[in-house]
């Protein structure tokens, strides 16, 4: 079994991501050399929470921007 060790943001969502979720970190294994968004603090430090906390960001964000294009469709074609 491995460890996991901090990792560098390597793209625009992981940057994005720790602008919006300042406690969610990229990590990699040693082992498995497997990489992925995990918190810092322990409590964040389980899959299935962290799966969790990564589905609500999602969401939200999926949301928000459709409320935005409802909005704006709505100022172009006021019914």
């Amino acid at each position: 079994m491995g460890t996991l060790s901090p990792s560098h943001r390597r793209s625009s969502h992981e940057t994005f991501l720790a602008v919006i979720a300042p406690f969610m970190y990229p990590f990699r294994c040693s082992a498995c050399n497997w990489r992925g968004m995990m918190g810092r603090a322990s409590l964040l430090q389980h899959s299935k929470l962290n799966l969790a906390i990564n589905a609500a960001i999602h969401f939200t964000l999926l949301v928000a921007l459709l409320s935005v294009f409802v909005w704006v469709r709505g100022i172009m074609h006021p019914v």
